[in-house]
C-alpha cells in the first residue's frame, strides 16, 4: 500500500504557506522603503558635508545633480573635489551603488540642476530634491535661513 498524504494534511501546508506569505509581502515594501529612506539619508548628509565644507574652506562649493546620469559631483571652481571617503572623486551614481533603482525625479534650484552653497554656508537658490524608488517618493529641502537640508 502506498503512503499519500490525505486532504486534510495538504490543506493545512496550503494554509501555513498562506499565512507565511501573508507576513513575508507586505514587508517587500519595507525594502523598498529602506533603500529609498537610505539613498535620502545619505544624500542629506552629503550636501550637509559640503555645506559645512564650503563655511570650513571659506570656498563656494556645488553640487551638480545629473537627472539623466542618476548621479551627482561636488565642485569648487569647476573643479570635482576629492571624496572624503577614497581616493576617488566626490560624486555618486545612484545605479552604482547600494541604492540602485533610486532616482532624482527633480532637482530645481531656480531653474538649475545644481546646489549652490556660499562661504557662508547658505544657498545661492533656494529648491528642492525629489528622489524616486519605484512608486515611492522622498523630498529633499533646504532650511532658508542655515541652509541645511533635511528630508521631508
Amino acid at each position: 500500500m502506498k503512503k499519500a498524504f490525505t486532504l486534510i494534511e495538504a490543506l493545512i501546508v496550503i494554509f501555513l504557506l498562506a499565512m507565511l506569505l501573508a507576513i513575508a509581502i507586505p514587508n517587500m515594501n519595507f525594502v523598498e522603503d529602506n533603500t529609498l529612506n537610505m539613498a535620502g539619508r545619505n544624500l542629506k548628509m552629503n550636501l550637509n558635508y559640503v555645506r559645512s565644507l564650503a563655511i570650513r574652506n571659506k570656498t563656494n562649493y556645488t553640487v551638480e545633480i545629473s537627472l539623466s546620469g542618476n548621479s551627482y559631483k561636488v565642485k569648487t571652481n569647476n573643479t570635482t573635489v576629492p571624496s572624503p571617503h577614497n581616493t576617488g572623486l566626490y560624486e555618486e551614481t545612484f545605479n552604482e551603488s547600494a541604492y540602485n533603482g533610486v532616482e532624482f525625479l527633480t532637482a530645481n534650484f531656480n531653474g538649475l540642476n545644481k546646489v549652490e552653497f556660499t562661504t557662508t554656508g547658505k544657498l545661492v537658490n533656494d529648491g528642492e530634491i525629489i528622489l524616486k524608488y519605484n512608486s515611492n517618493q522622498i523630498t529633499l529641502s533646504p532650511a532658508i535661513l542655515t541652509g541645511k537640508f533635511d528630508v521631508e
